[in-house]
């Protein structure tokens, strides 16, 4: 009867350390298959985390239009973007009518499916224009399109009115 025992708890252990190295292998290659598809092609895709890489691409977008650099600025926009000529009709008119500031106070990614990818942010907004100035933050929801293997805004939409409204 012990030999049984012995058998069923041998046979029991194998199935459990199989089960625990099928998921373990299964983990690791999915985490490595998101950290490949999320990559950027400007540095090692899978040393960042997706989140980090969409906060890149939003901050880089503010700090190009805090410089005056109105084509950079357009360089973190998809090409197709229906938002993109807008996008570039109001950071023109920004920069000759006023200066602003804008700090991103949380930045989260929700998600993403087999096209685009989901974020929200809080930004503050520092506005001067002449002698006078306006602080505002607003949430903005973020959809980001993948083009020729880097992420780029495809469109965002402002969550609530601005603070200063």
């Amino acid at each position: 009867m012990s030999s049984l025992w012995i058998k069923r708890d041998t046979a029991a252990r194998r199935l459990r350390q199989k089960a625990a190295m099928t998921v373990h292998t299964g983990t690791a290659l999915l985490l490595l298959g998101l950290g490949v598809s999320c990559g950027d092609t400007r540095s090692n895709p899978t040393a960042m985390p997706m989140e980090e890489i969409l906060r890149k691409v939003v901050v880089g977008h503010y700090h190009a239009i805090e410089d005056n650099r109105i084509d950079e600025a357009m360089s973190y926009y998809h090409s197709q973007s229906p938002q993109a000529s807008q996008a570039r009709e109001n950071i023109e008119f920004g920069l000759s009518a006023y200066w602003q500031k804008t700090t991103t106070m949380s930045f989260r990614y929700i998600g993403r499916d087999k096209e685009f990818a989901k974020a929200k942010a809080t930004h503050r907004y520092l506005i001067i224009m002449g002698v006078k100035f306006i602080e505002q933050s607003a949430d903005i929801v973020y959809l980001f399109r993948e083009e020729r293997g880097a992420w780029k805004v495809w469109t965002k939409g402002r969550l609530s009115k601005y603070s200063g409204d």
